[in-house]
């Protein structure tokens, strides 16, 4: 799925336009109304281009997906190495906040994402959304081990459960930091980030080891 030889020689100032006008047209459209022509316009190269770097639209898309999914890593990367020394919870909260700004510092990935989930008919929908998962996973696992190595947690929380709740806690947040009725009202009248202490502490409550609860 990786752009082809002709697209990693460009300068990374073209290689940047070219995925950029490229995010621009999906986030907006969605994958089956996305437009080459509107693409290459926006990024000011021939149509033949397109299929020469990538192949056709399906390798357009996921070279377009693998470049957003590192900008997402590259944000986790920042808040994983600069909380290192804080507890789990505070952590988490942090995680979350990061999440907000990265919807509102890139939309258009974000937006992305929400086609990936509602439109069926993505090529590798499903591929992509499991990558996504495996890297939330990995990220999310890398803390809780941590947290349980320093004594902040319960040494018998269920490992696949824990992680499945904390998944769906941040997508579920974040979706309807985006999309309001996604949130049945939740979020109505209230920056989400007023939201994140509420859900610390009930997490604390249950995952906490005797100690942190305290």
């Amino acid at each position: 799925m990786k752009p082809r030889k002709t697209f990693e020689r460009l300068p990374e100032e073209k290689k940047e336009r070219v995925l950029h006008a490229a995010l621009q047209e999906f986030a907006e459209k969605g994958y089956s109304a996305a437009s080459i022509n509107r693409m290459v316009e926006r990024a000011g190269i021939a149509k033949g281009s397109i299929f020469q770097y990538f192949g056709d639209k399906e390798g357009l898309f996921a070279a377009v997906f693998l470049h957003s999914l590192d900008a997402v890593k590259d944000t986790l990367r920042k808040v994983r190495d600069s909380s290192s020394e804080v507890e789990i919870f505070s952590r988490l909260a942090r995680i979350l906040e990061a999440g907000l700004a990265f919807t509102r510092n890139h939309p258009l990935i974000y937006r992305l994402y929400t086609h990936l989930l509602m439109e069926p008919d993505v090529p590798f929908r499903d591929l992509f959304l499991t990558r996504l998962r495996e890297e939330g996973k990995t990220f999310l696992s890398e803390l809780l081990q941590a947290a349980a190595r320093r004594g902040e947690i319960r040494p018998d929380l269920p490992e696949a459960e824990t992680l499945f709740l904390l998944e769906a806690l941040m997508d579920r947040f974040l979706l309807a930091s985006v999309l309001p009725y996604l949130g049945g009202g939740f979020l109505e009248n209230t920056r989400p980030e007023e939201r994140i202490h509420g859900f610390m502490d009930i997490l604390k409550r249950g995952m906490a080891s005797g100690e942190e609860r305290a």
